[in-house]
């Protein structure tokens, strides 16, 4: 599907920017500080942390990553590639400087070996890890223990688990396994996605439907390009006419728009002749399509924009903050930047300029 939606790209790379622009460069007492804010490495100005969700922090200096307590003690020293920091079963991803894969548990011990070539993070759903031996290799799975559990065979696995299923490819066909590595949903189908709301979306050759977690065929793959249901809905499309279909299969929406995507909040952006607006999960519109661009909802609110000037809506469509500015970001934190005759500035969901 080709989106016409450039200021959704467009939102996403400034707020990429934003964040960077705020890059974090010092560590104490358990707190990752903006540049400057305090010099416990006077010396050290190539530094980046990230805080996890145990009070650890992943700190980089340089091109090397270690591990840090939150009070400020090094359980690994700054000797790794990579190191993700997001622990599960324990565990995180880690990246020596060989480009070699292992796992190092909470305390910044190396428990599972630097002996893969490429590895994804253990799930609290599954307890398990996709990994691969050779970078020529197909994807296995091992559990905490190192063991592998699910024999290295497929081409791709996602990483999302949903159903108690994964979604795999293999020798070019798609089916799902489960955690056993049993083969629950034969590899019949040339795409397909993870389950969501007990259906996923299949395809054969260039047609798109619908199975449940059986393998059953509940929406027949009829359609030129369908996505995944989200709360209950799908989009699908025909002849490039994209609308709404229900778990059923039943039009919600006439495939009357040239494009379509979910926006959050219950919410679809829809495109008709090159103009942009949005319509509910029922199909009902929330605004006229009227738009050169928008955005997609953000605590409540997305960016539109009319005539080169840029505003925000709130999810029934009602204008909050007129359409001013040269350019605008979506609310994070209660805050976006948004741009005025040169100005780069940032305002709250009043529309109140705070800095």
């Amino acid at each position: 599907m080709k989106l016409t939606l450039g200021i959704l790209t467009l939102s996403v790379m400034l707020t990429t920017v934003s964040h960077a622009n705020d890059k974090i460069e010092e560590f104490i007492d358990g707190e990752c500080l903006p540049k400057n804010a305090y010099h416990l490495l006077d010396k050290i100005t190539d530094i980046d942390c990230t805080k996890n969700a145990d009070d650890s922090v992943v700190v980089t200096i340089g091109d090397k990553a270690g591990l840090m307590s939150k009070q400020g003690k090094w359980l690994a020293e700054p000797k790794y590639n990579y190191i993700l920091g997001e622990f599960y079963q324990g565990l995180t991803v880690v990246k020596n400087m060989d480009d070699k894969y292992g796992f190092m548990d909470k305390t910044g011990k190396i428990v599972i070996p630097f002996k893969y070539t490429d590895a994804w993070n253990f799930t609290d759903e599954m307890g398990l890890a996709q990994v691969k031996l050779d970078k020529e290799s197909k994807w296995g799975f091992i559990n905490p223990s190192d063991k592998m559990v699910i024999a290295p065979k497929y081409d791709f696995v996602y990483a999302l688990i949903s159903e108690n299923l994964f979604t795999a490819y293999r020798d070019g066909k798609a089916g799902f396994i489960d955690k056993t590595g049993k083969e629950v949903i034969a590899f019949d189908y040339d795409e397909a996605l993870p389950f969501i709301d007990g259906l996923a979306m299949v395809g054969k050759g260039d047609k798109y439907g619908f199975i449940n977690t059986k393998g059953q065929v509940v929406i027949p793959l009829i359609y030129d390009f369908a996505l995944n249901f989200e709360n209950g809905v799908a989009v699908v499309a025909k002849a490039e006419k994209y609308g709404l279909i229900d778990k059923t299969g039943k039009s919600i929406t006439a495939l009357a728009y040239d494009d379509m995507l979910y926006a959050g909040e219950d919410a679809y952006v829809v495109v008709q002749n090159g103009k942009v607006g949005y319509i509910d999960i029922s199909g009902k519109p929330l605004t006229k399509i009227i738009y050169d661009d928008v955005g997609l909802f953000s605590e409540g609110l997305a960016v539109v924009c009319l005539k080169q000037k840029c505003g925000y809506i709130d999810i029934t469509g009602k204008e909050i903050i007129k359409t001013k500015y040269d350019m605008a970001t979506s609310f994070s934190g209660g805050k976006a930047d948004v741009w005025l005759d040169g100005k780069d500035l940032q305002i709250d969901k009043a529309g109140k300029i705070i800095q």
